[in-house]
C-alpha cells in the first residue's frame, strides 16, 4: 500500500543538522522500531516538506532526504528576538537566577491566557534579558534517513479522532 491521504504510516527517522561551522552532522532526534513514528499521512501533523518526500513510498523503503530551512521550521526572524527588563526574571528577593537564566538555556514562558511556550536565553545585561523565540530548528536545513515500516488505511475513528469526518 502506497503513502497517500487518509493512511496511517509507520515509520523510523533520524534526524540530523549541520553544526554552526557547516562542517558535520549532529543528531538532533532518532526513532526506532521500538518507539516509530505513527501519524495520519496528509493531516498536518508534520511539515510539508517531509510529508512531500515520503508521499508515493510503500513499507520496506528507505528514505534520505533534505528539506531546506525555508521549507521546515522557516528562516531566524530577527523580530522573533526580543529584550525585556531584566526585573521580569528577578525572584521574590530581587536575585536573577543565573543558573536558569543562562545565555543557550531554553525557558518556558507563560502568556496571559496560560499557554506555555519556550524561548531561548539570546543575551543577559544588566538591565534587560533578550529572548530567542524562533524554533530551535529555525535556519537549519533538515536531513532525514530512515524506513517505511508499515502503510495502512486510517479506520473512521481514527479521521473523526483530527477532526477530518470528510477527510
Amino acid at each position: 500500500m502506497i503513502i497517500e491521504p487518509k493512511k496511517v504510516v509507520t515509520l523510523t527517522y533520524h534526524l540530523r543538522v549541520r553544526d554552526e561551522l557547516n562542517n558535520e552532522e549532529i543528531s538532533i532526534q532518532e526513532t526506532s522500531d521500538k518507539d516509530p513514528l505513527i501519524f495520519l499521512f496528509g493531516a498536518g501533523q508534520l511539515i510539508p516538506g517531509f510529508e512531500r518526500a515520503i508521499q508515493g513510498k510503500v513499507a520496506g523503503d528507505l528514505f534520505d532526504f533534505w528539506i531546506p530551512a525555508k521549507e521546515a521550521y522557516g528562516e531566524i526572524k530577527q523580530e522573533n528576538i526580543i529584550s525585556f527588563p531584566i526585573e521580569y526574571f528577578l525572584n521574590e528577593k530581587g536575585q536573577l537566577d543565573v543558573e536558569t537564566i543562562k545565555v543557550g538555556n531554553y525557558i518556558t514562558l507563560m502568556d496571559q491566557q496560560d499557554n506555555e511556550f519556550m524561548a531561548k536565553v539570546y543575551h543577559v545585561g544588566l538591565e534587560n534579558v533578550t529572548l530567542d523565540f524562533n524554533h530551535e530548528l529555525a535556519g537549519k536545513d533538515l536531513h532525514f534517513t530512515g524506513k517505511i515500516i508499515h502503510v495502512r488505511p486510517a479506520t473512521h475513528e481514527e479521521l473523526q479522532e483530527i477532526g477530518f469526518e470528510e477527510f
